[in-house]
């Protein structure tokens, strides 16, 4: 979804529904996706849904003035994404890249997510991988469009399937990418510790090695 497209049709279920879209507002789709994550979180978390009702106007009511409890056992850090993924103010509301540089996201996060990450967000205006572009047309993906015309339209972030494919193999390649960082890194810290425990064994036998020529020395 581009940055400033405005969308008119309300669509989903209910539920995950934000006011904006329940209201017959004009709406951003990012800003409503980001809206329906929090409801998906609140539901992974609280074991229910945030704004439920058997009654659609009553439903919609707490929708629009937001009315939602979060449970006591939650913690403070994913009750306040919660609240800033739940903000009334599609305006205000909490972006993509704020969500991935909160501190709950960021706990236990695996380490090819981090890099995945980072890679995103210094990458904003990165050109496109010509390499994952060009392995699109070896897919049965039925692109009619020449090469120069498929990388605008990545570019564009527009929704076609070829968009989601290189979307798809650009994560692949950052995922493969951080896994072979890890690999070299993680070999040499147990090159490093194994190297610390060697030296722990060759110190403990040469305590071990003085102490047998104090004992014969004092036998001696």
């Amino acid at each position: 979804m581009r940055d400033s497209l405005a969308l008119k049709t309300a669509c989903g279920s209910p539920n995950y529904a934000a006011p904006e879209v329940i209201s017959g507002m004009s709406y951003g789709g990012a800003e409503v996706d980001i809206w329906s994550c929090g409801v998906i979180l609140y539901a992974m978390v609280c074991g229910s849904l945030p704004f439920d009702d058997d009654q659609m106007p009553q439903l919609f009511s707490k929708i629009k003035e937001c009315r939602y409890f979060i449970p006591n056992n939650i913690s403070h850090e994913v009750k306040d994404l919660i609240n800033l993924m739940l903000q009334p103010n599609p305006v205000k509301r909490i972006t993509l890249q704020e969500i991935q540089e909160h501190v709950w996201y960021q706990q236990n996060l695996p380490d090819y997510l981090h890099f995945i990450s980072k890679q995103q967000m210094n990458n904003k205006n990165a050109q496109i991988d010509t390499q994952i572009a060009q392995e699109l047309f070896t897919l049965n993906l039925n692109i009619t469009k020449t090469f120069d015309e498929v990388c605008q339209d990545i570019l564009n972030k527009r929704n076609t399937d070829y968009c989601g494919a290189y979307e798809l193999m650009k994560h692949d390649k950052l995922k493969s990418e951080c896994f072979k960082i890890s690999a070299i890194t993680g070999k040499a810290h147990d090159e490093d510790k194994n190297d610390k425990k060697k030296q722990g064994k060759l110190k403990t036998i040469q305590k071990v090695i003085n102490k047998n020529k104090e004992i014969n020395e004092f036998l001696v």
